[in-house]
């Protein structure tokens, strides 16, 4: 979230240590009121929107999605393990933490069910 007085480069990693949170990042303005109708009517899950700096854009699609069911997404990441590694090879701590093209590639295939 962008404006004359702020830079939101760092929105993620602020939030990210709020237990149970749910970001959401709306990629149009349909998209974004659903979400924010969404996020007012329940009461399970703390809820974040991420609005682009240069606003939302009306695309005229109608929003298929239903986010009371946060099950149904599938969120793949990837990253070293929190720790203060020192003196380490750097292929060798990524293999460790399982941050290898082959894994990558593994876990798309399996997101998106491909056999």
């Amino acid at each position: 979230m962008n404006d004359v007085t702020h830079l939101g480069l760092y929105d993620i990693a602020m939030m990210s240590n709020i237990p149970n949170l749910v970001y959401l990042a709306p990629t149009s303005k349909e998209e974004y009121f659903a979400m924010l109708d969404w996020s007012i009517e329940q009461d399970k899950y703390p809820v974040a929107i991420r609005i682009p700096c240069n606003g939302v854009i009306s695309d005229n699609r109608k929003v298929q999605n239903d986010y009371s069911n946060l099950n149904k997404y599938k969120i793949e990441k990837h990253g070293i393990k929190k720790s203060f590694p020192d003196r380490y090879v750097v292929d060798e701590l990524l293999k460790e933490n399982e941050i290898t093209i082959d894994k990558i590639i593994e876990d798309i295939k399996e997101i998106i069910d491909i056999k």
